[in-house]
Formats: C-alpha cells, structure tokens, sequence
C-alpha cells in the first residue's frame, strides 16, 4: 500500500477502502497507474495537519468529559446558580450585550452585596432590607432582598456573570 494511502487509512480508519483509494489518487495526481507522486513537503505539512487536528479532537473530547462530569456530578447548589443565571438572562433580559455594559466591574459589586445582606442575616438576624450595602452599585429600587440562601445564590449567579463577561472582553489575556 501506497505510502499516501497507510496516512489516509491511519487518518480516516472509517474510510471504505475504495473511497481511501480514490481520495489517494486524486491527492497524489495519479490516475489509476499515473506516475505522479506527492511531494515530501507535502506529505510532512498533512502528517503535521493530522497530528493538529487529533490535538485538537483530544481537547475537545477532553474538555466534553469534564463538562459530562460537571453536570452528573453537579450539586444542588451548582444547579440552583446556573438555574438563576438561566433566569437573569431569560426573564430580565441580562443577556451578553447588557452584562458588556458593566465593564465597571458593577456586577461584582452586586454580587458583593448580595453577600453582604446574606451574611448581616446570618449573623444578625437583620440585613439590607429598607437599604442596599453601599457597595450596590445601582439605583436603591433595583435592590431586591433575598432570604440568605437565595442572596448567596443570586450573588454566585452574578459572579458567573461577571466571569463571563471578563472571558468576553479579552481582558483575562491581559
């Protein structure tokens, strides 16, 4: 076997074989029986062409096992987080171009203040009820008290929203 037709066979093990042969063909410039052959230069870039893309299959497989993993393995705490980060976008329309907005850092300091009020609760019994932490960085009457739990899981949720909008901004290369 053409030294062509072990590289496709070994890049495309599902190939039939008279399609590898045919796809050999035409990349080499024979017909059946010509005489012309690849060049070494090009046969190295597709071996190094090959070895990228099955890199790059590698992390993608990599990366999908660890998201499975994430999700079957995801406490009820996770799932309530991503389930109001689901709602912030959903019902109050907090998609990508309104978190871009924030390029303040404004959601932190929300999310910052929904710990403040969990945290006064918690060890209180009293928090930011009639007024926001000074750190709520947006007008008093968009504050909304929480009971604990939910505050810490609103302040999670604006967190993610924080980390998503940092990933979008290309800061993070900085």
């Amino acid at each position: 076997m053409p030294a062509i037709e072990s590289f496709l066979k070994a890049a495309f093990p599902n190939l039939p074989p008279d399609l590898l042969s045919a796809a050999a063909a035409e990349f080499t410039g024979k017909d059946s029986g010509g005489a012309h052959g690849i060049s070494k230069e090009a046969y190295d870039e597709a071996i190094e062409d090959v070895v990228l893309h099955r890199e790059e299959i590698a992390r993608l497989q990599t990366e999908l096992v660890r998201h499975k993993d994430g999700i079957q393995n995801a406490t009820k705490a996770g799932l309530d987080v991503m389930g109001e980060r689901a709602r912030q976008r959903r019902l109050e329309g907090y998609d990508d171009a309104h978190d871009d907005g924030h390029d303040d850092f404004s959601l932190s300091a929300a999310a910052i203040a929904y710990v403040m009020d969990a945290r006064l609760k918690a060890t209180t019994g009293r928090g930011f009820d009639s007024q926001p932490p000074v750190e709520w960085p947006f007008s008093p009457m968009d504050w909304k008290p929480k009971a604990i739990r939910q505050s810490l899981v609103v302040a999670a949720a604006l967190l993610i929203a924080e980390i998503e909008r940092f990933d979008r901004s290309g800061s993070g290369a900085k």
